[in-house]
C-alpha cells in the first residue's frame, strides 16, 4: 500500500512540477515581450526627439526659417545658406533611411512605417529640392535611394 501511495504522490509531484515550469515559461515570455515593447518605445521616442529637434532648429532660428522659406519658394540663396539647409535635410534623410531599413528588417510595423514614410515623402520632398537630392543621392543605399526617387516622382 505504501509503495502505491508513494507512486501516486510522485505522479502528483510530476504534474505540479510541469505546471510550475509552464507558468515560469509563460512569465519569461511575457517579460521578454514587455522588455521588447519598452525598447521599441525608447527607440520611437528617440526618432521623435531627433525629428522634433530638427523642426525646432528651423522654428527657433529666424535665419534658418528665412532660408527654408526662400528654398520652398524657389528663390535664390547663397552657397553658405544652401549648405546650412542641406545639412538640416541630411538629418531628415538619415532618419528616413533608418526608418526604411528598420521597416525592411521587420522592426517597424506597417502602420508605423506608413506614418513615417508619408511624413518624409510629403515634407522632405517639398523642402529639399530634387537637384539637392541628386547631389547627395550617392551617399545612401541604392534601394533607399530608389525609394526616395519614387517619392519625388509622385510629387
Amino acid at each position: 500500500m505504501k509503495k502505491r501511495e508513494l507512486v501516486k504522490w510522485a505522479a502528483i509531484s510530476d504534474i505540479l512540477e510541469t505546471a510550475v515550469v509552464v507558468v515560469s515559461l509563460l512569465f519569461v515570455a511575457y517579460s521578454i515581450n514587455r522588455n521588447s515593447a519598452v525598447l521599441q518605445a525608447a527607440n520611437d521616442n528617440f526618432a521623435y526627439q531627433i525629428q522634433d529637434q530638427r523642426v525646432a532648429d528651423i522654428a527657433n532660428n529666424a535665419e534658418l526659417a528665412s532660408i527654408d522659406l526662400r528654398v520652398r519658394n524657389n528663390e535664390e540663396i547663397s552657397e553658405v545658406e544652401k549648405h546650412r539647409m542641406l545639412s538640416q535635410h541630411l538629418r531628415e534623410l538619415n532618419m528616413w533611411e533608418l526608418s526604411y531599413v528598420r521597416h525592411n528588417q521587420g522592426l517597424y510595423s506597417a502602420e508605423q512605417w506608413n506614418n513615417w514614410n508619408g511624413y518624409y515623402e510629403i515634407g522632405l520632398t517639398a523642402a529639399l529640392p530634387e537637384k539637392w537630392w541628386a547631389e547627395v543621392r550617392p551617399w545612401y543605399q541604392d534601394d533607399f535611394a530608389m525609394h526616395v526617387d519614387a517619392a519625388y516622382a509622385k510629387n
